[in-house]
């Protein structure tokens, strides 16, 4: 069954996969917290975290557009939805995703540099900075989308079912 719903949820589920490896690679860094191993993996652990639910998160923007366009523009649905553009986009997301997530590869040495440093504060404002604009980027611009996705499918449905009703 090739769908480009299919090419969509495979890579929604590929995401999901890395992600559980990834938060084993969190558990072995809080075991062994006090060795040089927690400083080899947790940064690349970190990284994946990040990645693969910034990943899940747009993945799901994507087959709530799908469903968008599936419901409210049923007659161009089949030109939009295509295949092919569903496995661009499950390439673009991932990529997007673990390129923004990159600068948590380097946050212990940030932090740490800001804590020899006279400029820790800056440092500390700067991060969060990031920090906030990224887990907006990645939590609260996919709810918004697919919050207004959901009531535009939902005003559709409802407009669809009163034509019935109001005909039978």
């Amino acid at each position: 069954m090739r769908s480009s719903t299919t090419i969509f949820l495979l890579t929604l589920s590929v995401s999901d996969m890395v992600r559980v490896f990834s938060i084993f690679m969190y558990f072995v860094c809080a075991i062994v917290k006090e060795s040089s191993v927690f400083l080899k993996i947790y940064p690349y652990a970190n990284v994946l975290v990040n990645a693969t639910t910034t990943c899940s998160a747009w993945m799901t923007v994507a087959i709530g557009a799908e469903r968008y366009i599936s419901v409210c523009h049923a007659n161009s649905a089949k030109q939009i939805c295509t295949c092919k553009r569903a496995g661009i986009v499950s390439c673009v997301i991932p990529a997007m995703a673990f390129i923004f997530s990159l600068p948590y590869e380097d946050m212990l040495s940030f932090l740490n540099d800001g804590e020899n440093s006279s400029d820790n504060s800056m440092n500390m404002k700067a991060w969060k900075m990031f920090h906030f604009t990224y887990h907006s980027f990645r939590a609260v611009l996919p709810t918004c989308f697919l919050v207004c996705f959901s009531a535009c499918i939902l005003h559709r449905l409802r407009k669809v079912v009163y034509v019935k009703v109001v005909k039978d």
